[in-house]
């Protein structure tokens, strides 16, 4: 066992004296009932448990940074999904609006990204054109571009969190009635299935 676990220390790079121990058979192959060890000196043993220490540490040390890394990539994406649905939400429906309106604007969203019919990303869905034009008039006329709504950010975030409060398959929301049928009307805005 240690001199499969000193050999594996000198091929993984663990190096130094352990592997010049192993080259000069300064080890004895001798086998100690009490101590489960094949007659290896307990500086050897002892050198085997340090270099395996190190190279748990730094495998510790690499997974960590990766680890933080990853979220910190991730934290930055989830920032810019929740700007994003929110600057839609309040371009499509204005600042004023009602929070239920809000909401059901980022379903529509979140709903068409859920879809087959639509792009599968929320970037994909809202600047999606089709037969040449973008498919909501806020990113054609700019209005996308401006400043966010507070409320808005926060309806964002919790529909990012929570999905969709309206059935999968409501798909459209226009000022007139299109798809297969209507599901409700809030204010003059007509959410419809697809």
């Amino acid at each position: 066992m240690i001199s499969l676990l000193l050999a594996a220390s000198c091929v993984g790079g663990v190096g130094g004296d352990l592997c010049d121990y192993m080259q000069t058979g300064l080890y004895s192959s001798m086998y100690d009932a009490d101590t489960h060890t094949a007659g290896v000196s307990s500086d050897i043993v002892a050198m085997v448990e340090d270099a395996l220490q190190e190279l748990d540490d730094e495998t510790e040390e690499t997974t960590e940074y990766e680890t933080e890394e990853q979220e910190s990539e991730e934290a930055l994406a989830d920032t810019y999904a929740v700007t994003l649905l929110a600057k839609l939400i309040t371009a499509e429906q204005g600042y004023n609006a009602s929070d239920t309106a809000y909401y059901y604007t980022g379903s529509v969203v979140l709903n068409r990204v859920a879809s087959d019919d639509f792009p599968d990303t929320l970037e994909g869905v809202i600047y999606q054109r089709y037969n040449g034009a973008y498919q909501y008039q806020c990113v054609s006329n700019g209005q996308i571009n401006r400043d966010y709504d507070p409320r808005a950010y926060e309806i964002a975030e919790d529909l990012l969190t929570n999905g969709s409060v309206l059935p999968a398959s409501v798909v459209f929301q226009a000022e007139f009635r299109q798809g297969s049928g209507t599901y409700c009307v809030d204010g003059n805005t007509y959410y419809c299935y697809k």
